[in-house]
């Protein structure tokens, strides 16, 4: 049976939002030991809590412990240690390519944050695909707003109850609704929006709401 799931308050978002802003604007994300600290506590979540995953993915989706490990939790461990086993390499300044006119200036490209991230998730891989994306996110330094799907409550409920218990609250959030009753004010929570919807249509509209407001859906 799923487990009853409490949609944020809609009047929350733009607090939430708030927030990220404030912790991002603290540069705390631009250390590599920082984000590493974060990927371990997030490896630690999902290893805590391997049992209760489990429980959460067969209550949502009638899927069997083995086919739980097979298809979502063992990948995402796997995610996991890959981001922070590379998050040095991934954030190293690259230097350019020889070019006789600009060689003088050491041309380099240098890897930024970008701010406040939004995840969206379907509901059929309710774990992975949220948080495979997320520990990418983190390594990339930057804030971020997990929305988990509606149509998953027992998962859902499950993040939000421990999300608070491991990931850094002034950095990492979970909100949790439908796209029938937030409309578009879910973009508001990220200026970068990486959505993964199986219907499409709660995805094509936060595109185009994204679109609309400047912002960026990918």
């Amino acid at each position: 049976m799923s487990t009853p799931l409490a949609y944020t308050p809609i009047e929350e978002i733009p607090r939430i939002r708030e927030t990220l802003k404030q912790g991002f604007a603290t540069g705390k994300s631009r250390d590599v030991k920082w984000r590493k600290k974060q990927i371990l506590q997030l490896w630690h979540l999902v290893e805590d809590n391997f049992d209760l995953m489990r429980k959460a993915l067969f209550d949502d989706l009638g899927r069997a412990p083995d086919e739980s490990d097979g298809t979502e939790l063992n990948s995402l461990v796997l995610e996991i240690k890959a981001a922070y086993d590379n998050v040095g390499t991934w954030s190293q300044t690259e230097k350019a390519s020889w070019h006789y006119m600009w060689f003088a200036m050491s041309p380099a490209t240098r890897i930024e944050p970008k701010g406040v991230v939004l995840l969206i998730t379907p509901f059929n891989f309710p774990l992975y695909l949220l948080l495979a994306p997320f520990a990418a996110a983190i390594a990339a330094g930057n804030a971020c707003v997990l929305k988990p799907s509606e149509g998953s409550t027992a998962c859902a409920a499950l993040l939000t109850d421990l999300f608070p218990k491991y990931m850094d609250q002034e950095f990492f959030r979970v909100v949790n609704g439908g796209q029938q009753r937030y409309g578009n004010s879910l973009m508001w929570l990220g200026a970068y929006c990486h959505g993964w919807d199986a219907c499409g249509d709660e995805g094509l509209e936060d595109g185009l709401s994204a679109g609309k407001s400047g912002d960026r859906a990918c």
